[in-house]
């Protein structure tokens, strides 16, 4: 018996996330029962059924974050207690902007060191982009496995070609997190609308339509004819976009299903997160933000504060970028999307000897 910890709330990528990491160990360890727990609760109470379980699988989701464990990974108050091993499955990093001057300045504290440490005695540490690889070996952390993320791969499109459309008909507009993007977003959604004015065009919520960042945008998209769906909570809502054409948006795993599934797509980069997949499925880079200017460091405790909220600013160029880029790519047979999708199935691969290492 495996302990699979799984962190969704409303956002639809991790219940997609979580869906996709019980299909992968289903299909590669069949022969073990998942007790699943929501990460985000303290398993005091379950210590018991922890050292029972041959192992701990912590699953996905953006949770390299400094204050891991015990802020994101609560798990138990004492760790010596804990007599199994800890695996972590696919796992990336989260931070805003996302470029090399957040990576450079992003360290783990003591205790979620202690949590890596423990992972780290059994070779069970992956992550799900090479930019995760590389930051968490930077805090002197490996071997680490690029597994990619749970949600890259489906099972019955593994090793086919994208699905090059003879016609665009249907897209999917993925809305972003922040309010930040407001005007950057409502001018991506009339670029889509310039190049395809006969398309059906959806503009989709992943974490749903919060009136104080998101209404907004959903009156922009009506606006313009769009078709707008809150698609939080189930992802049996985004099931639709496998009869859809082509995605263009900030969602990550909006991207990734589209990806998953041999269709067209291009993630505008909202933050590290969105950095990292378009890296390492090697697609061309749409940063959201720009950073006007590094703070020294001597001015700490507030360097973080005002490099993240005083000097980052949106990428004017996005929709211009956008509209070249789906010009060429269309042109082109979507030839650099064709190869992301290669780089999907050679990197399924060390996902799957990475589960089969498991006990």
């Amino acid at each position: 018996m495996y302990v699979f910890l799984t962190r969704p709330f409303k956002n639809v990528g991790d219940f997609l996330i979580a869906e996709k990491g019980k299909q992968l160990l289903k299909h590669h360890k069949p022969e073990h029962e998942l007790k699943e727990f929501h990460s985000a609760e303290s398993l005091n109470d379950k210590i018991d059924i922890l050292n029972e379980s041959e192992l701990i699988i912590i699953n996905g989701g953006p949770g390299y974050q400094p204050q891991m464990y015990p802020k994101i990974y609560p798990l138990v108050d004492d760790l010596s207690e804990l007599d199994t091993p800890i695996a972590i499955l696919g796992m990336g990093w989260r931070s805003f902007p996302g470029d090399e001057i957040s990576v450079n300045d992003f360290s783990f504290t003591k205790r979620s060191k202690k949590l890596l440490k423990l992972v780290n005695k059994n070779n069970y540490l992956s992550c799900r982009d090479y930019i995760t690889q590389r930051l968490v070996k930077k805090n002197g952390f490996s071997p680490v496995t690029m597994t990619g993320c749970p949600a890259w791969y489906d099972s019955d499109n593994l090793e086919r070609d994208l699905h090059v459309p003879n016609d665009i008909e249907k897209i999917v507009f993925t809305t972003p997190a922040r309010k930040f993007y407001l005007t950057q977003s409502a001018n991506v959604m009339k670029v889509l609308n310039d190049l395809f004015p006969n398309t059906k065009k959806y503009c989709t919520f992943h974490k749903g339509i919060r009136a104080d960042k998101h209404l907004k945008i959903k009156e922009r998209a009506e606006q313009m004819n769009y078709t707008v769906k809150d698609t939080s909570c189930d992802i049996s809502k985004i099931e639709f976009y496998k009869d859809c054409d082509l995605h263009v948006g900030y969602r990550v795993h909006g991207h990734l299903y589209f990806l998953a599934h041999r269709l067209p797509s291009l993630l505008i980069e909202e933050d590290g997160r969105g950095r990292g997949a378009n890296e390492s499925l090697g697609l061309p880079r749409l940063p959201a933000w720009n950073r006007r200017v590094k703070i020294s460091s001597n001015i700490k405790p507030f360097k973080k504060i005002i490099n993240n909220l005083l000097f980052i600013y949106t990428n004017k160029f996005i929709p211009e970028m956008v509209k070249n880029l789906l010009i060429e790519e269309v042109d082109n047979d979507f030839r650099r999307i064709q190869q992301s999708v290669k780089i999907i199935d050679s990197t399924y691969e060390d996902m799957k000897k990475f589960i089969e290492s498991f006990p």
